[in-house]
């Protein structure tokens, strides 16, 4: 293991790359660098030391610095060995020999992490340009240095996984860089190029990667350093952060690095109301147990770190203030054998920390954490964690706390590993058969202390950070919120759609009467879909509106579902839906989706399959459904129905669930369910799909990507025929979600919604063959066979 004086050197949090759980004791070996430098036209005699800092102050990388790139990648042999180039070079060519070695390591798998000027650089250089994708040729500019946001618009990469927007970032902001030779890329983060700093008035791309042969390839053109100017962009934290990451990607195709730097709130964070109890250099909010001071020996800070050495004495220590219902956010690590805890609701009134606070057991899971209650992350002696995934020892794992109330849950890298109320019969029963049985005041406090364990042994902590809660409060819910005790938090999946922002607006209006009143949207994740334009380029925009109303934006799915009481899956891309519903429907959560359903009919009938088996109300609709004069037209014993709407395809769904899905949905509104036959004719321009039901009458729906598009339909009743009106705004749609998410009952049938869904898919079916009818009971059998088990 490579030590430093902290020892604990990685911050450990993205899945996909964790260690067995069976060898914690092995440590990943050093990420090898060739950091490329000798020439740039920026102050590269600075900004290439600054890089070697950055990657090394992590622990995770052995860097290598060449200031004489023509002659080291020359030598293939030599640069065999690295995982990674770093290239901080806008200079002279390197010749044909170092060129083709160079990129023949690319072709072959060594990664390339891309930082500011080197996408300047070469020129005419036709493979180079390939590789890295977007470059500064003629046209490219930037307007002044200053503060501004970078935007994560794809959180599903590996880079950019679990982390915050980078707020207030100063720096160049590179405006028109040009996608050259149409190379391939995937866009994970852009900044807004505003007039006013003398930008395009657009957003620009800052976060890029992509693949060249094997190679990965990582690209920001942040980090603008001139002679003799400022260097706030290399210094700040999240830059920093950004650029560990991505090169550790490009070197691995993973990432064990935390997404967010260490002992560091963001503006965003602290309007939120965290606050860092340990800000990596004081102890100012410490002191020891049943002491005014902090003590003397035992804990020191080390390289931002509160350490604990090995028989080190001092004793616990506990925050100066106290605390009710919080939220707590940390990172530990510890050495072989080593034993810790975190106590929290802790006073001192007992003998011991631990005589009246619970405890998150940190430790080495090895031969002296004898069962699950008393192993890393449990409710100590009490609660044994489920699904925790450790990191090797001598790395960071993360951890959070969170209480409200009396109920707690604990959260080790991301997982919720115990959940769980310390009240009631059953948790009296559960103590009673425990040590903790001989304390009387043990979890009775309404308030108190978070402590650090001194259990003699070597641990370290950082990035110990909270923030206060309302008793029974979410994590994220505002406490201007909690009006009475009918209030439904309703949190989002998806906002790359414009529905967010304006369901959003009506659930959070002040003066919400009916249905509306005490429902409110407090979080929302992003989500997207890089591969989908509609998708990507409109993630930024509808993310800034849903906070500026009011929501709070997080990283990830659990911790949506940590913050609310039912959600609204927005996501404009139809093939993550069943992704994303399924963690939603597992926790018992109410769910409401937005069109389409699902990417495939299988998928649609895998949710309702799952609510079903689960027992949590899941409902999906067009808002055209609710529209008033289609409503109305079904009273005249309807014989026939012609609707129509707009139908653009979509080259990733089934060609109706994209768009056509509204002017179906108006098609079953007036029909009813019970349609037996599908056929479909296509032109360029027009869909026409005739389903026939099982009583004989004939409904028709008409797709319409040529000419004026609307929604509507022509009704033929008992009595008269009737001209239905379109789209009718999304008040009477978010009323019934708002209903629902109240009584628990969906407005329409999930063998509809089912039906509905068969029909387009039937109409895919048909169009296969030449519009020759389908059968909806077929269409339906085959789902349920294509669904996996």
């Amino acid at each position: 293991m490579y030590a430093q004086p902290c020892l604990f050197l990685l911050a450990l949090v993205f899945a996909p790359a964790l260690p067995s759980q069976s060898d914690l004791h092995t440590t990943p070996a050093k990420v090898k660098v060739l950091l490329v430098s000798g020439a740039n036209n920026h102050d590269w005699k600075w900004t290439t030391p600054s890089l070697e800092r950055i990657l090394q102050e992590t622990g995770r990388f052995d860097v290598t610095v060449t200031y004489e790139p023509a002659k080291t990648l020359a030598d293939a042999a030599k640069i065999a060995r690295f995982d990674v180039f770093l290239l901080d070079y806008n200079g002279k060519r390197w010749g044909e020999r170092a060129e083709s070695n160079f990129m023949k390591a690319v072709r072959g798998g060594t990664g390339v992490s891309v930082i500011h000027a080197a996408d300047n650089a070469f020129g005419g250089w036709v493979e180079y340009e390939a590789m890295v994708g977007h470059l500064w040729r003629k046209g490219t500019g930037h307007g002044r240095f200053h503060p501004f946001d970078v935007e994560i618009t794809d959180r599903d990469h590996p880079v950019t996984a679990g982390m915050n927007d980078l707020v207030m970032h100063p720096d160049e902001l590179y405006h028109r860089l040009l996608h050259m030779h149409e190379a391939e890329f995937r866009l994970l983060g852009h900044a807004m190029s505003t007039k006013k700093s003398g930008g395009t008035g657009k957003y620009e791309p800052m976060i890029i990667v992509k693949d060249h042969g094997k190679g990965r390839v990582f690209h920001t053109p942040l980090g603008h350093v001139w002679r003799g100017a400022v260097k706030a962009a290399h210094l700040d934290p999240q830059f920093r952060q950004l650029v560990a990451r991505g090169t550790e990607w490009a070197a691995t195709g993973s990432v064990l690095l935390a997404p967010y730097p260490p002992n560091y709130l963001n503006s965003r964070e602290k309007k939120a109301g965290w606050k860092l109890l340990f800000d990596g250099k004081s102890t100012e909010h410490w002191r020891g147990y049943k002491k005014d001071t902090f003590p003397a020996k035992g804990w020191v800070v080390e390289d931002g770190c509160l350490v604990h050495k090995e028989r080190g004495g001092g004793g616990d220590i506990i925050t100066r203030d106290k605390f009710r219902s919080f939220e707590l956010a940390f990172e530990w690590a510890v050495g072989k054998k080593s034993n810790s805890g975190v106590m929290y609701l802790v006073t001192e009134e007992g003998g011991a920390t631990y005589h009246t606070g619970p405890e998150f057991q940190v430790i080495d899971d090895g031969p002296r954490a004898t069962d699950g209650k008393h192993s890393a992350g449990s409710l100590y002696g009490l609660v044994k964690p489920t699904g925790k995934i450790l990191r090797p020892l001598g790395m960071w794992n993360t951890a959070r706390i969170v209480l409200r109330g009396r109920h707690v849950q604990h959260w080790v890298n991301g997982v919720k590993v115990v959940d769980t109320t310390m009240t009631g019969p059953e948790w009296d029963r559960t103590v009673a058969k425990t040590k903790f049985k001989k304390w009387p005041l043990f979890a009775k406090a309404s308030e108190g202390h978070i402590a650090l364990q001194d259990h003699g042994n070597l641990v370290s902590y950082r990035s110990i950070r909270i923030r206060e809660l309302d008793d029974g409060q979410a994590p994220g819910a505002d406490k201007r919120d909690r009006r009475s005790a009918k209030l439904i938090r309703v949190g989002i999946i998806g906002l790359d759609t414009s529905h967010a922002p304006a369901f959003t607006k009506l659930m959070n209006k002040k003066d919400a009467t009916g249905p509306l009143a005490g429902v409110r949207v407090v979080a929302a994740f992003p989500g997207g879909s890089p591969d989908i334009p509609a998708s990507r380029d409109r993630i930024a925009r509808f993310t800034k509106q849903v906070r500026g109303l009011g929501a709070e934006i997080v990283n990830d799915i659990p911790a949506l579902l940590d913050r609310v009481d039912a959600v609204m899956l927005e996501s404009v891309d139809g093939r993550p839906h069943w992704r994303q519903a399924e963690p939603v429907l597992r926790a018992r959560k109410p769910i409401f989706i937005d069109k389409p359903l699902a990417g495939s009919l299988a998928d649609a009938g895998r949710i309702f399959a799952l609510a079903e088996e689960l027992n949590v109300p899941c409902f999906s609709s067009s808002s055209l459904r609710f529209t008033e004069s289609i409503l109305a037209a079904r009273t005249d014993g309807v014989r026939g129905c012609a609707a129509f709407g707009a139908c653009p395809l979509e080259p990733h769904h089934p060609d109706l669930f994209w768009y056509g899905i509204h002017g179906v949905e108006i098609l079953f509104t007036v029909m009813g369910p019970g349609c037996k036959t599908v056929s479909r004719t296509q032109t360029e321009g027009t869909d026409l799909v005739t389903g026939v039901w099982d009583d004989g009458r004939i409904g028709t729906f008409r797709g319409i990507r040529d000419g004026k598009k609307g929604y509507g339909a022509l009704v033929f009743g008992k009595q008269g025929i009737h001209h239905t009106k379109g789209y009718g705004g999304y008040d009477r749609l978010v009323t019934e979600i708002a209903r629902f998410f109240r009584t628990g009952k969906s407005p329409i049938a999930t063998t509809e919604t089912l039906e509905i869904y068969a029909f387009m898919a039937a109409a895919d079916e048909s169009k296969r063959h030449n519009g020759a009818p389908v059968r909806i009971a077929d269409m339906l059998a085959a789902a349920r066979d294509d669904a996996p088990r």
